[in-house]
């Protein structure tokens, strides 16, 4: 059975060649709230075929990723963690696409306090194939 994660990614990455007037950028945001949904569900089969295999990414620490290392980083990630995304803006440069955003992770603490880190995000999808794939990425931490 498909989650809803591999579901919209399907849909965004069979889409045609051939766009009317915003469907490309609709393809972004859902494979963008596909993304965020297979991170939460430890959906490693969806990032897998979202991620390029020549990834490369910057972490809010500044530490430079390639596919392999982001996935093993996301496999971990604490399930207990939720994703927001807001201030979402996609632009559409022809087979290129950028996405900005800013991510809010909200966790619960032992003393049961919300705590809440806040991300500022670029990232590059490229069209091959007939489908958009994930080719780069950076993340910056925003202070509290």
């Amino acid at each position: 059975m498909k989650t809803a994660a591999q579901s919209l990614l399907w849909m965004a990455l069979t889409a045609s060649l051939v766009r009317a007037d915003g469907v490309a950028e609709r393809e972004i945001r859902a494979l963008e709230a596909a993304r965020t949904e297979a991170i939460h569900a430890g959906d490693m089969a969806t990032l897998e075929r979202l991620y390029a295999d020549d990834f490369r990414g910057v972490t809010s620490a500044g530490q430079v990723v390639d596919k392999t290392r982001i996935l093993e980083v996301l496999k971990s990630t604490d399930r207990s963690l939720t994703a927001e995304i807001d201030d979402l803006d996609v632009r559409i440069f022809d087979r290129t696409a950028l996405a900005t955003g800013l991510i809010r992770l909200t966790a619960v603490s032992e003393k049961g306090k919300a705590l809440i880190n806040s991300f500022r995000y670029t990232h590059i999808y490229v069209q091959r194939e007939d489908r958009w794939q994930f080719i780069a990425g950076q993340s910056t931490n925003i202070p509290r």
